[in-house]
């Protein structure tokens, strides 16, 4: 009884205030307060007050806090050909030492670079793609890593494609993957929410 009460004091405040202070009309204002009263019922029927406020405690944490099972990939495409004398400076095994010089630890790969000249030449060369991982990537990384780079080999520019994906280890134990599908459960979280929510310390 308390509840439909309530529910009509809402309905007569909604269409009061649809009608003063937005200017709707007495039919109108009847019809939106009913649609707005009823998608707020329907919108918070399964609503927890404190489970809201556990979520959003933890999800606060997670802003600070980095995800210790994530880090950056950045992919580094390199030519090897010289720009202005077209040729070679370093066999391949040199030019991998030398991008192991600038990047410290990475993964090379072989690979072909295509690109056609201002002349409407197409070009082959011989190219790297190194692939660095870092926990947290410092400020002009990849401006100033490039640009050793573009010194080094001599090229125009050197491709770099940062934050494309996040690298996953996958090595959660069984405890730990039952606790995150228990969250998941419970709080009706995806996995990446919930092991998000798990590493911030809920």
């Amino acid at each position: 009884m308390e509840q439909q009460e309530e529910k009509s004091l809402k309905n007569y405040y909604a269409k009061c205030v649809l009608r003063n202070k937005f200017g709707l009309s007495g039919d109108l204002a009847e019809v939106v307060s009913k649609l707005m009263l009823n998608f707020y019922d329907k919108f918070f029927e399964n609503f927890d007050p404190e489970k809201a406020k556990h979520y959003r405690n933890a999800a606060s944490n997670m802003m600070m806090d980095p995800r210790p099972n994530y880090n950056a990939k950045i992919d580094f495409y390199i030519g090897l050909m010289d720009k202005d004398t077209k040729s070679y400076h370093y066999t391949k095994e040199q030019a991998k030492q030398k991008v192991f010089e600038v990047l410290g630890d990475c993964t090379i790969t072989d690979a072909t670079g295509c690109y056609t000249n201002e002349k409407g030449e197409r070009i082959i060369m011989d190219t790297l793609v190194a692939t660095k991982i870092l926990e947290r990537v410092p400020k002009d990384y990849q401006h100033d890593t490039s640009y050793k780079l573009k010194e080094i080999f001599n090229q125009s520019s050197i491709i770099n494609a940062g934050n494309t994906c996040e690298i996953r280890y996958n090595n959660e134990s069984p405890e730990t993957i039952r606790y995150i599908q228990d969250m998941m459960d419970e709080y009706d979280l995806f996995w990446e929410e919930a092991e998000q929510a798990m590493n911030a310390g809920w």
